[in-house]
């Protein structure tokens, strides 16, 4: 991205931010936020005070699992007796939300809904609420992004663009050069771009001819009546056939 564009796009934030922390609504809910989850009201300052807190919410994780997990898998074996998987499918994902490493993820998540937040910025997000940092030079900043999910049925990675509602054509173009980047190592990448192949149809016939152990003359004869054409050639014959054949792949 140029320094021009990037400058531009903080600035933008910089500005969309500040109006969003300035908000009594949105201060209120992050000082609810922070008595929930055992954050300082002015946020955390040091890395030990960072550490101290990591450990705190591991810790209420590893107490919820171990209070409620049995109860959950009993429930969860009886529904799979029943053979009600839909059923058991919302218990599991019940219990995993409320999970304290998720359901802490879950709430910002719900800020980001609340008050109309770019998904993309949910690390700026979660790092206010420790913090209380506002924007900082390393955080991605642009309104699109690239993502890859690893596809298990086809053994490949696969590419998306996800667009926030701000997200104009000028955001898109500055992170095309590392979608051609990542682009290129798809396993279906071809550097040659596919174009409109001229004549295929016509290709394509001669061959299907050939298969019928036609000669070229009599393929010449029923493509130039078939296609309406003023005249197709005895040589003409051969170069759709061998054309066609490299299409194919065949030697």
């Amino acid at each position: 991205m140029s320094k021009a564009y990037f400058d531009k796009r903080l600035e933008r934030i910089k500005q969309k931010l500040g109006i969003l922390y300035a908000r009594p609504d949105f201060q209120s809910d992050v000082l609810v936020f922070r008595k929930k989850w055992n954050i300082p009201q002015a946020g955390i300052k040091t890395e030990d005070d960072n550490h101290d807190w990591i450990i705190w919410l591991n810790e209420e994780t590893n107490k919820y699992v171990d209070q409620y997990l049995p109860e959950h898998r009993k429930q969860a074996q009886e529904l799979l007796n029943q053979n009600k998987l839909i059923e058991r499918d919302d218990l599991n994902k019940a219990f995993n939300n409320k999970v304290p490493r998720n359901a802490f993820r879950l709430q910002i998540l719900g800020f980001l809904k609340k008050y109309k937040i770019p998904s993309q910025w949910e690390e700026i997000t979660r790092r206010y609420l420790l913090f209380n940092k506002e924007i900082e030079p390393h955080i991605p900043l642009n309104s699109v992004t690239l993502q890859e999910n690893w596809d298990f049925d086809i053994g490949s990675w696969q590419l998306s663009l996800l667009l926030s509602a701000d997200s104009t054509l000028e955001d898109i173009k500055a992170i095309w050069p590392f979608v051609k980047e990542e682009q290129a190592k798809l396993y279906d990448y071809d550097h040659k771009k596919f174009q409109p192949i001229p004549n295929l149809e016509i290709d394509k016939r001669a061959y299907e001819l050939k298969l019928q152990k036609l000669t070229h003359a009599e393929i010449a004869k029923k493509i130039t009546l078939e296609f309406n054409l003023p005249i197709y050639t005895y040589k003409e014959v051969s170069d759709s056939l061998r054309k066609h054949k490299k299409r194919l792949r065949i030697v």
